[in-house]
């Protein structure tokens, strides 16, 4: 076909693609009037995907690598509709989690707090949720010191 190849120069099909994959320069360019569907081969924008003119005449390859996104797996497909329909399984004791905060058991059978999104400047005596107790300083005194290596 003497159409160019719309995903040219990133084309996967390579010689097998029925389309025409430019090899020798444009004479015409700056000038051409083709653009994007030139049979020959025009300079890459230095700008490529950032490139905000619409007629631009340089080849711009990011616009041309095809985005597809991968076929899903039935199973996948399921597990998602089963974790987006089914409830979160309630905690099976009501015992708080002698480890909590610190638990790092994904499957602990015991009761953790859900934490106050307000953390310590809750101003409601009556909330529910978990505060910690621990006072972390403001980011603006906090300081990263590099440590100290011994030679």
């Amino acid at each position: 076909l003497l159409e160019r190849c719309k995903y040219w120069p990133a084309c996967k099909n390579g010689d097998e693609c029925a389309y025409h994959h430019p090899i020798s320069p444009c004479k015409a360019f700056p000038n051409c009037k083709f653009a994007e569907k030139c049979l020959f081969v025009h300079p890459n924008c230095k700008y490529d995907a950032k490139c905000t003119k619409p007629d631009c005449p340089f080849t711009h390859v990011s616009r041309r690598i095809p985005v597809l996104s991968p076929k899903p797996d039935w199973r996948s497909v399921l597990v998602f509709i089963l974790l987006a329909v089914a409830p979160p399984a309630p905690p099976s004791s009501s015992q708080l989690c002698r480890y909590f905060p610190a638990c790092k058991k994904m499957e602990c059978p015991f009761y953790h707090p859900k934490h106050c999104r307000f953390n310590t400047q809750c101003t409601r005596p009556d909330c529910t949720f978990y505060h910690p107790t621990i006072n972390v300083p403001p980011r603006h005194a906090l300081k990263w010191i590099r440590p100290q290596t011994s030679e």
